[in-house]
């Protein structure tokens, strides 16, 4: 009988424990302003390699015991090409962090919910967006390249608290949107 109360008391505060009730930010919140400054990170120099060296060396002691030890290494490669776009941007002066804010305020002012809820004079709410990477994926046996960003949105209340955080990646996977190199490095 107490094995049955155990096994109920455990349940009861694992049920209480994981039924947390989710925070809504859209019913929370009744007014967004959109920073326009967008914090562009500098670009990495050395990425790291998409293979490893793997070397490991082990043995058993008995029949179910083993000791093993291993070691990796990653070789770094060097981000030509996103340095190539990073100059690039530079000598055409074109504002990355401009087009961001640019294109998220024009998708929020087009969406239903949103349109209505942004605002430059009383808020609620901040939206910073941050960029976090920015690069050139080229395919493996093929001279195109896709543009792939990494954007990190926050949403901070008036007390500069985070209420709402996410990190996405955006790769352009669509055949519209691949580019020679010629093109973009001319």
């Amino acid at each position: 009988m107490k094995n049955i109360l155990y096994i109920v008391f455990i349940c009861f505060f694992l049920i209480s424990c994981t039924s947390k009730k989710d925070i809504n930010i859209n019913k929370k919140s009744s007014i967004y302003y959109l920073n326009t400054n967008v914090q562009v990170l500098a670009i990495k120099k050395d990425v790291d390699s998409p293979f490893s060296f793997v070397l490991g060396l082990g043995g058993l002691i008995s029949k179910n015991v083993g000791l093993s030890t291993s070691g990796s290494y990653t070789p770094k490669n060097k981000n030509s090409t996103a340095l190539k776009l990073e100059s690039q941007l530079l000598f055409y002066k074109i504002d990355i962090s401009k087009l961001i804010v640019d294109e998220m305020n024009k998708q929020l002012l087009e969406h239903e919910f949103y349109k209505n809820k942004l605002s430059q004079n009383k808020y609620n709410h901040i939206i910073h967006l941050s960029l976090l990477s920015y690069d050139l994926d080229k395919s493996m046996f093929s001279n195109k390249y896709q543009i792939k960003l990494k954007i990190k949105l926050s949403i901070l209340n008036l007390n500069n608290k985070i209420v709402y955080e996410n990190t996405e990646e955006y790769k352009y996977d669509s055949d519209y949107d691949v580019y020679i190199e010629e093109i973009i490095f001319c």
